[in-house]
Formats: structure tokens, C-alpha cells, sequence
């Protein structure tokens, strides 16, 4: 993927709001590096009920991996902090 791909989709932030509240839960902890099952423990669900959730998560932010999620989260604040330091914070 080209860097400008990444750029233009990394949306982390401003579009977490459009998903539902369990789907925002899982995302947190997909980026924290939770398997399906340590997500499932943590917010009293089934493995399979996780799954869907990051399969949602997924599909909205046009990934299919959890290193492609991450990816584009990291992209995301390094923009941030370049920014910043364009502006000299």
C-alpha cells in the first residue's frame, strides 16, 4: 500500500464515532493486542461475538488484519506529531 493510501484512509479517530459502542470497545482493545478470546473475557461476551465485532470494525475501516488496523492508527499520530512540529507544537 502506498503511503498516500494510507494517509487518505487513516480515520481512526474521526470515524470511531460511527461505530456502535461494543464495535468502539473492541477496536480499543484490537489495538491494545487482545486476541478475540482476551476480548471476549474482558467485556463478558463469546470468542465468536468478538469476531463479528472486529469483523465489523474490519469492514469499515477497509483493512483485513489487525497489523493493517494498527498500521493505519500509527499512521494517524505520526501525522499528528509531524504536524505539530511543523507548527513547532
Amino acid at each position: 500500500m502506498e503511503i498516500q493510501q494510507t494517509i487518505k484512509r487513516s480515520r481512526i479517530r474521526k470515524d470511531k464515532d460511527k461505530l456502535t459502542d461494543k464495535q468502539q470497545q473492541v477496536l480499543v482493545y484490537a489495538l491494545r493486542g487482545y486476541s478475540n478470546n482476551q476480548m471476549a473475557s474482558e467485556l463478558g461476551i463469546q470468542p465468536i461475538t468478538a469476531r463479528i465485532h472486529m469483523s465489523a470494525v474490519f469492514k469499515h475501516f477497509d483493512v483485513h488484519t489487525r497489523s493493517e488496523l494498527l498500521a493505519l492508527y500509527v499512521c494517524e499520530y505520526a501525522l499528528e506529531f509531524e504536524e505539530k512540529l511543523m507548527r513547532g507544537f
